[in-house]
C-alpha cells in the first residue's frame, strides 16, 4: 500500500493516470528556500504587462491620428488651387 515519503521541490502539475492513480510532478530544481529569482520574474512580468497596458492605447491613438491626417491630406489635395497673383 501507500507509504509515507518526502520530496523536495515545487509541485508543477497534478493529474491522474488511466488506472486512477494520482500523478504529482515535482520540479526538484525549484525551491521556496530562495524566493528572489521567482520574485524577480514576477516583477519583470508585471512591468511588461504595465508597459503593454500603457502602450497599446497610445498605439491606437496614434493610428487614429494618422488616419485622420491621411484623410485631411486627401481632402486638401482635392481642393482647387488658389488663383495666383498676377503681380509677380
Amino acid at each position: 500500500g501507500p507509504r509515507p515519503f518526502g520530496a523536495g521541490g515545487v509541485v508543477t502539475a497534478v493529474g491522474r493516470e488511466a488506472s486512477g492513480a494520482t500523478v504529482v510532478d515535482v520540479d526538484a530544481r525549484r525551491s521556496l528556500d530562495d524566493p528572489w529569482p521567482s520574485l524577480a520574474r514576477v516583477i519583470w512580468l508585471a512591468l511588461a504587462l504595465l508597459l503593454l497596458a500603457v502602450h497599446a492605447p497610445l498605439a491606437v491613438l496614434r493610428l487614429r491620428a494618422a488616419a485622420a491626417r491621411k484623410r485631411g491630406l486627401a481632402e486638401y489635395a482635392r481642393r482647387p488651387a488658389a488663383a495666383r497673383s498676377a503681380f509677380f
